[in-house]
């Protein structure tokens, strides 16, 4: 995740739009490859980008949907 982070503050300060691949986010979400282009094919980033036969991922949309995924993770008593 401090990947993640420090990219983020790369795109910011140098106005670029970076993509993720499906290995990139298998490895930070700890899944198999298979089951991120099941996620990707459902819809769950929203707009991809097909480069080849490679599907990219807008890092905006894989941090917004990771942090939401990891809020959800967290039991209620602890989030106060």
């Amino acid at each position: 995740m401090i990947v993640l982070i420090a990219l983020n503050e790369a795109i910011v300060n140098s106005g670029m739009k970076i993509y993720l691949s499906v290995a990139e986010i298998a490895d930070v979400t700890k899944k198999e490859k298979t089951t991120v282009l099941r996620w990707i094919k459902s819809g769950r980033f929203g707009d991809i980008r097909k480069i080849g036969n490679e599907f990219r991922v807008p890092h905006e949309s894989f941090k917004k949907w990771w942090e939401g995924r990891m809020h959800r993770s967290i039991p209620d008593e602890q989030q106060k």
